[in-house]
C-alpha cells in the first residue's frame, strides 16, 4: 500500500478481533483467511449485548474467556466506553485484553478510520422513503430516532485522527446500522468489482486504496438503499489499522 496519512481519517472506534477462516462469503478471489470488521463475517468480540452468558458464551469462548470469568466481563462491559460493538479508549481495551483474553490466544487490535470528506454524509441519518420496499419492514419513529441517537453520539463527531503507531492493512466497506453490519463482501460483489473497475481484495481480504474502496462504494450508493447491489443500507469505506497488542511481561 502507498503511505496514508492518517490526519485524513476520523476514527471511528477499537476492535478486538480475530481473523475469519470460514463462512459463505469464501471465494478462490479472497485469502483462506481474512481480517472483516463486519459482524456477519469477522470474529470480533462485541461489547453491549446484555451478556447475558448462556446467549453469549460462544463468542466468549473464541476468545479464550473462560466462563468463570463472565460475570466479571459482563461488569466491565456494561461499563466500559463503547458503542455496540466499538471501543472508544486504547488503554481501557489493552486493560480488557490483559485480563481477561489469554497470553497465547491471538487477538488483533484493529481500528476503523473514515475518510475526512465523508464524515458529514456518514452522520446525516437516511430513513428509507415511504415508497421503498423496505420501509414498512424496517421504518417506525422508534427506529429513526434510535438511529438519529447512535449517530449523535458517534465517536466520529468528534472528528479525531486514527491515533499514531498503527499499521494500515487497507480499506473494507461496510453498512452502518446501529453499529458495523455488512461487508461488501457478504454481497457477492467480488467478481463484479473485479468485472467492473479490476478490483481484487489483498492478502487481509480488504481493499489497498482509497480510489478503489471510493468506487466500490459510490457503485453501491448509486443504488439508493433499494437492496439490489447490496444490502439496503448506508455503506462507507472503512481504513482499517491494527495495533500493537500490549499484554506486559
Amino acid at each position: 500500500m502507498n503511505p496514508i496519512d492518517l490526519n485524513e481519517y476520523v476514527w471511528g472506534g477499537f476492535f478486538v478481533a480475530t481473523y475469519a477462516a470460514d463462512g459463505w462469503w469464501k471465494s478462490p478471489l479472497v485469502p483462506e483467511r481474512i481480517i472483516s470488521l463486519s459482524r456477519h463475517i469477522g470474529r470480533v468480540l462485541p461489547v453491549t449485548w446484555g451478556w447475558e452468558p448462556d446467549k453469549n458464551r460462544v463468542e466468549l469462548r473464541r476468545f479464550g474467556i473462560r466462563e468463570y470469568q463472565y460475570q466479571d466481563f459482563h461488569q466491565w462491559a456494561v461499563t466500559c466506553d463503547a458503542d455496540l460493538f466499538g471501543y472508544y479508549d486504547l488503554d481501557e481495551t489493552q486493560e480488557m485484553i490483559r485480563r481477561f483474553i489469554p497470553k497465547d490466544w491471538a487477538v488483533l487490535l484493529l481500528a476503523a478510520g473514515l475518510h475526512r470528506e465523508l464524515v458529514d454524509e456518514f452522520l446525516t441519518y437516511k430513513p428509507y422513503p415511504d415508497e421503498h420496499p423496505n420501509y414498512i419492514v424496517w421504518s417506525s419513529p422508534d427506529h429513526d430516532e434510535r438511529q438519529r441517537q447512535f449517530l449523535a453520539g458517534h465517536v466520529v463527531n468528534d472528528r479525531d485522527p486514527l491515533p499514531e503507531g498503527g499499521v494500515t492493512l487497507g480499506y473494507e466497506i461496510l453498512s452502518y446500522e446501529m453499529g458495523l453490519e455488512h461487508s461488501w463482501l457478504s454481497s457477492g460483489l467480488l467478481e463484479v468489482m473485479l468485472e467492473q473497475f479490476n478490483i481484487r481484495p489483498n492478502s487481509y481480504g480488504l481493499i489497498d486504496s482509497y480510489a478503489e474502496a471510493k468506487q466500490v462504494y459510490e457503485w453501491i450508493a448509486e443504488d439508493k438503499m433499494q437492496g439490489t447491489r447490496a444490502e439496503p443500507e448506508p455503506y462507507y469505506p472503512w481504513l482499517i489499522v491494527q495495533y500493537p497488542v500490549n499484554r506486559g511481561s
